[in-house]
């Protein structure tokens, strides 16, 4: 049934979909099946992305294909300057520095009443002058990916927090 109705979905959002070029960026789950079949039984071009590939990659592989849409599985990858940020980030923690190797983490931690972030919400806690980067946080048993500026951080949370090794002992 589902699929029944991914292909009536492809086909009344996307204008002549037969012979269009699809692209599916996805985790491999239920929706990852639907999707697929869906976009092949309504005559539309199946292009699979993978996640793991850098910005670059990925931009190089869309103008190449050239699609009519593109689906994703709803988590927030970042733009194009966040994640060229990141990247620069994780390059950085790569290079040598005075001919020590810097380290790169990420580094998962339960917020108690006194720590830095408790009460702040993350535009307030401002990570980035310490440079690192909150990825995802686990608040009152639900699992926030990519937590908004405005989220408020509270007693009990625990962050998973990336950065470099310097920058995260103050956690």
């Amino acid at each position: 049934r589902d699929i029944r109705r991914a292909v009536s979905y492809f086909q009344s959002t996307i204008p002549d979909i037969k012979g269009k070029k699809i692209c599916l960026l996805n985790k491999n789950s239920y929706e990852y099946a639907v999707n697929t079949f869906g976009i092949i039984l309504a005559g539309g071009v199946l292009v699979l992305l993978n996640q793991h590939k850098s910005w670059d990659e990925l931009s190089y592989e869309l103008e190449l294909v050239e699609p009519a849409a593109i689906l994703t599985d709803g988590d927030d990858y970042g733009t194009k300057e966040q994640l060229d940020r990141f990247q620069a980030l994780t390059e950085a923690s790569a290079e040598k520095e005075e001919g020590q190797r810097r380290s790169f983490r990420i580094e998962a931690v339960t917020l108690n009443m006194e720590s830095f972030l408790t009460g702040k919400t993350l535009r307030g806690a401002n990570l980035r002058k310490y440079g690192c980067m909150v990825i995802s946080v686990l608040h009152e048993g639900d699992f926030i990916t990519n937590p908004e500026p405005d989220f408020r951080f509270g007693e009990g949370d625990t962050i998973w927090i990336a950065g470099d090794v310097d920058a995260l002992g103050w956690v």
